[in-house]
């Protein structure tokens, strides 16, 4: 996938972004109240995640005539992401949300290499870039053939009409194809399919260099662990909040906002009540007093805030506890939006646990002066 240096993500939350973490794209996201399009920072690509049709719609015409470059839509899967779809607007293409990191990544190096847009609307194409996506609108008409004579001494042949090509409609679907790879000459073999990390060797030395060259783009737990809690705590209204990830027959404090010394050392094991709650049976809770909970919680990070809110992250058995000082309690509908960010932080930590697992792995070639 083609990397990019400068995206453009219009979202109502930040986590959004957190999707193109390591894979070299460099995302400045804005909410819709504070975009400003006098005042826009450079773009190669806009992302708009929306859940109306009419506010996507709005805010392409917001921002196109400014920036001209090309645009991915998301929205909820049903008519609205239809609507865009069949709007016919060039260089813009649509994925239903909700979305993974694999689908979204994907679906960002397609839409990048649509054409950018002409001042006066219309797509151009720069004279290296490949044909346009079988998604896009536009569709050349079929070129008709030149009729040739029939011999003299046979009879002409009987000739049927082609009808001219129908121009395709991008669908709606839940992820964006690439586009398709033309077919090799007869003369010339299949090139030889590349390895997971787009080198053609497969030899543990040859990927090793690979990693050297590409060590920049990984994250780490903790950074990526706190990114997911800054999210989550703007999102239900806490003033703090931890993540523990499973680290052999333990829990561990992977990030914290606002806990103290002791509780960043904290470990859980699998006989704690969180982890046979949360962890394993994939259940969230709403703890209104923690006063209540106080001997299941114990041992626990923030079990001392007077309300709690916990979820698991189901993809790698990750526990997410957020709290509150004071009144208002958490809810069953700050519940489900923590639910959702579990759901969605998934990819993110699962990579960062297997940057963690191989930096042990090596540790054994480390100099015995490092």
């Amino acid at each position: 996938m083609t990397a990019l240096s400068r995206l453009l993500v219009v979202s109502p939350t930040p986590s959004l972004a957190m999707g193109l973490a390591g894979a070299r794209h460099h995302a400045v996201v804005l909410r819709p109240a504070e975009l400003d399009s006098a005042h826009l920072p450079p773009a190669d690509l806009i992302v708009l995640d929306c859940d109306q049709s009419r506010a996507a719609l709005d805010l392409l015409e917001r921002l196109r005539p400014p920036l001209r470059c090309p645009a991915l839509v998301l929205l909820p899967e049903g008519p609205g992401l239809t609507e865009v779809a069949d709007a016919g607007l060039p260089s813009v293409a649509t994925l239903a949300k909700p979305v993974t990191r694999a689908t979204f990544l994907q679906a960002v190096g397609v839409s990048a290499r649509m054409p950018k847009l002409r001042a006066n609307g219309t797509s151009r194409a720069a004279p290296s870039e490949a044909p346009p996506s079988p998604r896009r609108h536009r569709s050349a008409p079929a070129r008709s053939a030149r009729p040739t004579a029939p011999e003299p001494s046979a009879p002409s042949p009987p000739t049927r009409s082609t009808p001219p090509a129908t121009p395709r409609r991008r669908t709606a679907g839940p992820a964006l194809a690439a586009p398709e790879p033309a077919a090799p000459s007869p003369v010339e073999p299949p090139a030889t399919a590349a390895s997971p990390l787009g080198q053609p060797s497969d030899q543990p030395i040859d990927l090793v260099r690979h990693l050297i060259k590409t060590v920049g783009t990984l994250d780490n737990i903790a950074d990526t662990g706190r990114a997911i809690l800054e999210d989550a705590m703007e999102r239900v209204r806490a003033d703090r909040a931890t993540l523990l990830v499973p680290d052999g027959a333990r829990w561990r404090v992977a990030a914290g906002v606002g806990l103290r010394p002791l509780e960043r050392r904290s470990e859980l094991t699998t006989d704690s009540w969180l982890v046979h709650t949360i962890a394993s049976a994939e259940k969230g809770l709403v703890i209104e007093d923690s006063d209540i909970a106080r001997q299941p919680l114990k041992g626990a990070p923030l079990a001392s805030s007077k309300h709690l809110l916990v979820a698991p992250v189901r993809r790698v058995s990750a526990i997410m506890l957020l709290g509150r000082k004071a009144d208002p309690p958490f809810d069953e509908a700050d519940l489900a939006v923590l639910a959702v960010v579990g759901d969605e932080a998934g990819d993110l930590l699962e990579a960062a646990l297997d940057v963690r697992a191989l930096a042990r792995l090596l540790e054994e070639f480390r100099d015995a002066g490092d």
